[in-house]
């Protein structure tokens, strides 16, 4: 059953079909079959959101590096979806990522013992930013 907001409740029949023997329908519906879906889910917000389609090389011994420039943008975006995950909440996109977290004008001041970002007084994204922040190690003052 499916409820759209301001719609009614409405059936949402799923139909796989699937040669795995002694298991369940609904383990292979929300094992396998809802898994690959969010999979190719990710994928796609790579693609649309950063780019990440375009690793084409024009030389024959380069796609290697292409594929490692591709592979570790998605390794770390994906890290920090699950550290600034809350529990209960859907774990945001990585639009949202790269808009709250990423992209962002801040000042370093680098000295000896730390790194200091300040923020302008403005900045929306200050408690989870921070929140993240502390999840991945930092010292927050």
């Amino acid at each position: 059953m499916v409820r759209y907001q301001g719609r009614s409740l409405r059936d949402n029949p799923r139909f796989v079909v699937t040669n795995i023997p002694r298991r369940g329908p609904r383990w292979v519906y929300e094992r396998i079959y809802c898994q690959r879906g969010d999979s190719e889910n990710r994928i796609k917000e790579l693609k649309a959101d950063l780019a990440l389609d375009r690793t084409s090389c024009s030389n024959l011994g380069e796609p290697v590096p292409g594929s490692a420039h591709c592979g570790c943008p998605r390794v770390l975006l994906q890290e920090l979806r699950r550290r600034v995950a809350e529990k209960g909440k859907p774990r945001p996109r990585i639009s949202t990522l790269r808009d709250c977290f990423l992209k962002i004008g801040v000042e370093v001041i680098v000295s000896v013992r730390r790194i200091v970002l300040r923020f302008p007084q403005s900045f929306p994204f200050r408690e989870p930013w921070t929140r993240v922040a502390c999840r991945l190690g930092a010292c927050v003052p």
